[in-house]
C-alpha cells in the first residue's frame, strides 16, 4: 500500500474517536488493530463497478451489506473535469443532498452510493462518453472531449431509515421558520 494511504487511515481513525490520548483510554490493542487493518484493506484500493468504472475509498469503508428500501442518505459530491476543473460542487452549498437510499443501481453512481457507509468518501472515476449518455443535457458535460474520463466525489454524511428522517426533516423545517422570524 502506498504510505500516505496507511497514514490517512491512521488519521481518520483518531479524527473520529477524537485524540490518540482517547484511543489509548478507551480501546482495547485488539479493537484498534482491528479497525486500523479493515482501513488500510480499503485505503488505496481501486474496485469496480458493474459497468467497469473505478472506484476508491479515500475515507470511511463500505457498508457491511446493503439495506432495504426504507433509507434516506444525506450525502454531498462533486464531479471534477479531466482536467481538475469543477463541473458541480454541492459542497459549497449549505444544505445535503437527500436521496433515497438506491435499492437498484442503474448508474454507476447508485451502485457506488449502496456500498458506502456513513462518514465515508468515494472518489468514482467515470468515463465522459458514460457520463454524456445520462447527463449529456448539462453544458459542461456536454462540452467534454471524449475518451477521457471524470471525477465523481461523493461523500455519504448520514444513513437514516425514514422515521429518523422525518424527525431530520421536521427539525430543520423548525429551524428554518425560526431563522426567518429573527
Amino acid at each position: 500500500f502506498p504510505s500516505h494511504d496507511i497514514i490517512y487511515s491512521v488519521g481518520s481513525f483518531i479524527r473520529k474517536n477524537h485524540s490518540i490520548s482517547h484511543i489509548l483510554q478507551h480501546t482495547q490493542p485488539a479493537d484498534l488493530l482491528k479497525e486500523l487493518s479493515h482501513n488500510i484493506f480499503y485505503f488505496g484500493k481501486t474496485f469496480k463497478t458493474q459497468s467497469g468504472s473505478e472506484y476508491r475509498f479515500v475515507e470511511g469503508k463500505p457498508l457491511d451489506s446493503m439495506l432495504g428500501p426504507n433509507y434516506m442518505v444525506l450525502m454531498k459530491h462533486m464531479i471534477l473535469g479531466p482536467d481538475g476543473d469543477t463541473i458541480q460542487n454541492t459542497f459549497a452549498i449549505d444544505s445535503m443532498e437527500e436521496r433515497p437510499y438506491p435499492v437498484q443501481t442503474g448508474t454507476d453512481v447508485r451502485e457506488v452510493i449502496q456500498k458506502m457507509s456513513e462518514g465515508s468518501m468515494v472518489e468514482l472515476y467515470v468515463p465522459t462518453d458514460s457520463l454524456k449518455k445520462i447527463s449529456g443535457h448539462i453544458p459542461q458535460v456536454a462540452k467534454l472531449p471524449d475518451g477521457k474520463r471524470v471525477t465523481f466525489v461523493i461523500k455519504v454524511f448520514k444513513i437514516m431509515d425514514f422515521e429518523a428522517y422525518d424527525v431530520y426533516r421536521n427539525t430543520k423545517r423548525i429551524s428554518v421558520r425560526y431563522r426567518d422570524w429573527e
